[in-house]
């Protein structure tokens, strides 16, 4: 049986932060900073620690696979066609 969620008491506060820190090089960022000022990377939302998230690089995935794709055709073409 799934349960239900409960709201948290009202004397608990949540936490909000105005900066987050970068994973990458450890500075601190503005919350709405979506680049960090010292390494020039991306960050992403804050966690609940306080640390920015790391964002998913779709762009070096990609060029992952079409490199890896590109190397099992050449090698097809050059030792298993006839």
């Amino acid at each position: 049986m799934a349960r239900k969620k409960k709201d948290p008491p009202a004397h608990v506060e949540t936490k909000t932060f105005t900066v987050k820190k970068c994973p990458y090089c450890y500075t601190y960022v503005a919350v709405k900073e979506m680049r960090c000022e010292a390494c020039g990377k991306r960050v992403g939302a804050v966690d609940s620690s306080g640390w920015a998230r790391k964002v998913f690089d779709w762009r070096a995935y990609l060029g992952a696979i079409v490199a890896i794709a590109t190397f099992l055709i050449f090698y097809w073409w050059a030792f298993l066609s006839k």
